[in-house]
């Protein structure tokens, strides 16, 4: 994944703070060593300063001293006093002040005494002054200070100044040095700061010309996508996750009949796009409109809505529904697409009119032929042999399977067409099982089968209608006889309230798992049973009889021991 503008910024400025705080902390330490050698230098110019005022005391205390032995004014005695005084403060003091210095330090402990002793000489010259003395004191002051000599306390005071100078000259070398490499530091700081700058700005102004690109590559591919969904033959119409329209393309627009109209729940879509039930003026239920079981997550898919235009114009629509998730998986908008299924409808009707008519044609012959197969059977002919009669019984178990087929078809088609009103009424489980065996008793006999019947001793009344019921167990019945080899047929009736049940049972081979998935739909049969499968609608069709009655149908079947079917209708009262 390529790293963002942001990320990018991110990563920039946390360089750019680690740079300044590198930066900061160079300058930081060369301003503490610019500062500290600044010190050293100050402290060295005033070592000097309070070196040469200490020598300038110590020199005026001598020159008033002798003036004062050669003049005897004793004004000049106390000069001499006071300078002398300060002179040894100022030693004091510069003892203290070059106390880090091992050099000066050992000088000044031996200066220190050779001071004192000075001052007590003075002391001593001042007192055979005063006491009337002052010849003598002429005399040894001049022995002990001739001018010619070199006096230690100058010559140490000489060597502290020439030390300190030294100093000061270093000193003063490191705080230049100090200073231009802080200087350095603050101006390479700055180019750098200023290059980074610029190459931000550079990198940004990239990343905006990518973005700007992109952004026209959306736009346009937004404009191409409308365009498609505009030329799209089906409608397609949005809802957001709030259930208000969002988008409606041209199709749609077209069989709505009307765009994107505001309105407040969905459950209002019915009423302002005008969405009915097929064949009804009911408007379509809220909860079946795929679009807003999208905004619950469900896919759907539905075939019997309407829409009614404002001119009396019916369009009958298929209709998808699709949720439009996040990638947390939360619904966003919820997507119907639909078509106009007219021309299909169209074609079904036809359809179902042709199966209808040409079923109808069909069943009377077959029936005839049937009735004239009874007929012969009979005897009404004249007698017939054993393979005459063999040959009949054949031809009447074809018959009887294709009375069964068009049958079928002709019960399909009232399906479809939504024919299969139900007409109730009270009826027993025997007289159902009478008309339901009429045709396959024999049938069942030459197979070599049992037929059991348990449970009709008693009538069992249900509500039903009798030929739905009647047709619904022939289906039954047919399979049983279609699907064993050997072994028995077996009707029952149980009573459990308020149920009166007729099961119907084989010893077949059972129902694959293939099969028992496609059961009761209108599938042609797949799997080990298409060998022996008719048009696969026997029991979609027993299914829908027993719905519209009221009833059910149930199946349990194990492989290689058989299947039983349970058809239960309400009891009577």
């Amino acid at each position: 994944m390529r790293p963002t503008l942001r990320l990018k910024l991110y990563a920039g400025f946390g360089i750019l703070l680690v740079f300044i705080f590198a930066i900061g902390t160079l300058c930081y330490s060369s301003l503490n060593r610019m500062l500290d050698d600044d010190r050293r230098v100050d402290h060295s110019e005033n070592v000097i300063s309070k070196i040469e005022a200490f020598e300038i005391n110590l020199k005026r205390a001598q020159a008033d001293y002798r003036a004062y032995l050669l003049s005897d004014h004793s004004t000049l005695l106390q000069l001499a006093e006071s300078e002398m005084n300060l002179a040894y403060k100022d030693a004091l003091e510069l003892q203290k002040m070059t106390e880090d210095n091992p050099s000066e330090k050992q000088r000044f402990e031996t200066l220190m005494p050779l001071l004192q002793q000075r001052l007590q000489n003075f002391e001593a010259n001042r007192s055979l002054c005063l006491s009337g003395h002052f010849e003598k004191a002429v005399e040894q002051f001049k022995a002990l200070h001739p001018v010619q000599a070199m006096d230690p306390i100058d010559h140490l005071t000489a060597q502290t100044i020439a030390e300190e100078e030294n100093l000061l000259i270093k000193r003063r070398d490191s705080e230049t040095s100090s200073s231009h490499m802080t200087s350095m530091i603050v101006v390479a700081g700055g180019v750098a700061a200023t290059l980074f700058a610029i190459l931000a700005l550079f990198a940004i102004g990239q990343e905006i010309k990518k973005r700007e690109a992109a952004q026209e590559l959306l736009q346009l591919n937004e404009h191409r996508l409308f365009q498609f969904l505009e030329a799209i033959p089906l409608g397609i119409f949005v809802l957001d996750a709030k259930g208000k329209p969002f988008y409606a393309n041209q199709k749609a627009r077209e069989l709505l009949g009307k765009g994107i109209v505001a309105f407040s729940e969905s459950k209002d879509l019915s009423t302002i796009y005008s969405s009915f039930v097929a064949g009804t003026e009911d408007p379509y239920p809220n909860e079946k409109s795929p679009v807003v079981r999208a905004l619950n997550g469900e896919r759907s898919s539905v075939e019997d809505m309407e829409i009614h235009h404002p001119d009396g114009r019916i369009i009958p629509i298929q209709v998808w529904g699709t949720p439009v998730t996040d990638l947390k998986g939360n619904v966003n908008f919820a997507l119907a697409v639909f078509s106009d299924i007219t021309e299909r409808k169209q074609v079904e009707e036809m359809k179902q009119s042709l199966i209808s008519v040409a079923s109808h044609q069909l069943k009377t012959p077959v029936a005839q032929i049937n009735g004239y197969i009874e007929n012969l059977l009979d005897g009404l002919a004249g007698e017939l042999s054993a393979s005459q009669k063999d040959y009949l019984m054949d031809m009447r178990e074809i018959g009887v399977a294709n009375f069964r087929l068009i049958s079928d078809f002709l019960n399909l088609s009232k399906i479809q067409r939504g024919l299969l009103d139900p007409s109730l009424e009270r009826a027993s489980w025997s007289t159902i099982v009478e008309f339901g065996l009429r045709d396959y008793k024999e049938i069942i006999s030459r197979k070599g089968l049992e037929l059991r019947l348990e449970g009709l001793e008693k009538d069992v009344f249900v509500m039903a209608d009798m030929d739905k019921t009647v047709e619904a167990l022939r289906n039954l019945i047919s399979n049983a006889v279609k699907f064993t080899d050997r072994g028995s047929i077996t009707l029952r009736v149980e009573v459990k309230a308020p149920w009166g049940t007729l099961r119907v049972a084989d010893t077949g081979p059972g129902i694959s798992e293939a099969a028992m998935k496609q059961m009761f739909s209108q599938k042609r049969i797949l799997g080990e049973e298409a060998g022996r499968a008719g048009a696969g609608i026997g029991l979609y069709i027993v299914k829908r009889f027993l719905d519209v009655q009221g009833g059910s149908i149930a199946v349990e079947t194990e492989k290689g021991k058989g299947t039983c079917f349970a058809l239960s209708l309400p009891l009577a009262p």
